[in-house]
């Protein structure tokens, strides 16, 4: 949400000099808000979201539903700053549990690199993060797999309509998937498209 009303603001102000020839989304819905701006999105990979635990699982966390313990300190991103707080949100509200999990909710960042330091500072008892984010803790903490349609983000990348530069941009993000990179990308967690 964040990044999608300042590229609004730059349009809509004086130094739309200062827009972005490129747009690359944590999830192709976010990409709809800004259509107008943009050229067709092209899925470039996606991630899955998963549920980060405190080492040997102490509560027995296997899904959303074990979100829901009383006293269990859950940390998740802020829906307003990011989308995979939006995601989140979605996932909880469709699968019935988003009321007793924000009940347990104790902290809500912008970033789920916060969240995965506040687990390894061992504030929280879970937190719902990217696997990709999780690629550095992955040895020393358990990441338990949501199994459902929405914990799938796809990020998308899209070329101003505008922009003095689409075959720069392009040929830069062919070049960032190529065939050669897909292992490291696939490594940290992504699936390239």
């Amino acid at each position: 949400w964040l990044l999608i009303s300042q590229m609004q603001s730059i349009r809509e102000g004086t130094r739309s000099d200062l827009f972005p020839d490129m747009y690359i989304s944590c999830d192709a819905s976010y990409h709809e808000q800004v259509s107008s701006m943009f050229q067709t999105p092209i899925r470039a990979t996606s991630t899955d979201m998963v549920i980060l635990v405190q080492p040997e699982n102490p509560h027995g966390i296997q899904s959303i539903a074990d979100l829901t313990q009383p006293g269990l300190r859950v940390g998740l991103a802020n829906p307003d700053e990011s989308a995979l707080g939006g995601l989140a949100r979605t996932l909880l509200k469709e699968e019935g549990y988003y009321v007793e999990v924000m009940e347990n909710c104790v902290v809500q960042t912008p970033t789920a690199d916060l969240l995965v330091n506040a687990m390894k500072a061992g504030g929280l008892d879970a937190v719902i993060v990217y696997r990709v984010n999780c690629a550095k803790v992955e040895d020393e903490m358990p990441v338990i797999r949501i199994d459902h349609p929405k914990s799938i983000a796809v990020q998308t990348y899209a070329i101003a309509k505008d922009t003095p530069f689409p075959q720069l941009s392009n040929r830069l993000f062919k070049h960032i998937l190529r065939a050669e990179q897909q292992q490291r990308f696939e490594k940290l967690g992504f699936r390239v498209q």
